[in-house]
């Protein structure tokens, strides 16, 4: 138990900075800061909904239907996050300074 506790705490420490890289990245300029929110606002609401939710499935159907159905849904978010393009590169906004010679 302690060990997927371990590998799923490595997993949130590698993941959530990188998705918040990410919406900030594929954000234009101007409305960064409310991507930004409806990030965070989506997590909370996952963090709202998702254990009431699991606990009423695991109630009334069952641990394998809990978990066939967590599977599921992390499956068809996976492939739905595979056809996400990557964000464009930055474009650099001054030229670097010229090198002087002595």
């Amino acid at each position: 138990m302690a060990l997927t506790v371990a590998i799923w705490t490595v997993g949130e420490m590698i993941l959530l900075p990188a998705m918040s890289n990410y919406v900030a990245e594929v954000a234009p300029a101007d409305r960064r800061g409310e991507y930004m929110g409806l990030y965070s606002m989506a997590w909370g609401v996952a963090f709202g909904v998702g254990p009431w939710l699991g606990t009423l499935v695991l109630e009334r159907y069952g641990r394998v239907v809990l978990w066939s159905g967590a599977f599921l849904v992390a499956a068809v978010a996976a492939m739905a996050f595979s056809r996400v393009p990557s964000p464009a590169p930055a474009e650099a906004t001054a030229s670097p300074a010229p090198i002087m010679e002595a």
